[in-house]
């Protein structure tokens, strides 16, 4: 936490100060306008690049596949997006990278491949793995392997169905 509360003090005075730097080099205008135009340039990326994300997401939900790098990917993208509508030069910098796809899909193969985040397809594709919850419980689940998973009977009943409550009915 203390490391967290370091970067949200630190990355907001470094980026004052060096905006100050440039404005005081090229100008107070097209320091703003260089700021404006990253924004507007990085957002219509973003909304691009997040389409096509999704796009390849459904693409690979609808082959059976398990989409852990569109996942990472589109993380990265919203992160991207949050940097770069933060005014300055180092966090438009860290978003435009987070934007280009090379780096996107280097890094989320990296946190993959690491073992940090961990994809069980077997347990139901939770990221967590084995059918756990986050805190390491099992959420008060037996097996989750067997709950989650029925065998089809052949079987298949069409109805309809209308829930009537009778303690509304006047007397009669």
């Amino acid at each position: 936490m203390g490391k967290l509360l370091l970067v949200l003090i630190m990355v907001p005075l470094f980026e004052t100060w060096f905006l100050i730097k440039m404005g005081g080099v090229i100008g107070a205008l097209p320091t703003i306008a260089l700021v404006i135009l990253t924004a507007v340039v990085g957002g219509m990326l973003v909304r691009q690049q997040g389409f096509s994300t999704v796009n390849r997401l459904q693409q690979k939900m609808q082959a059976g596949q398990m989409p852990a790098e569109e996942l990472f990917a589109g993380m990265l993208i919203v992160i991207a997006g949050v940097l770069l509508i933060t005014p300055g030069f180092f966090t438009d910098a860290l978003g435009f990278l987070c934007l280009f796809p090379p780096f996107r899909h280097w890094l989320a193969g990296a946190i993959l491949r690491s073992g940090v985040i961990k994809f069980d397809t077997a347990m139901g594709g939770n990221m967590n793995g084995a059918g756990n919850d986050p805190m390491g419980g099992n959420m008060g689940r037996g097996n989750h392997r067997d709950a989650n998973r029925r065998e089809p009977s052949g079987t298949v009943i069409d109805a309809e169905y209308e829930i009537r409550d009778d303690s509304t009915k006047p007397p009669e």
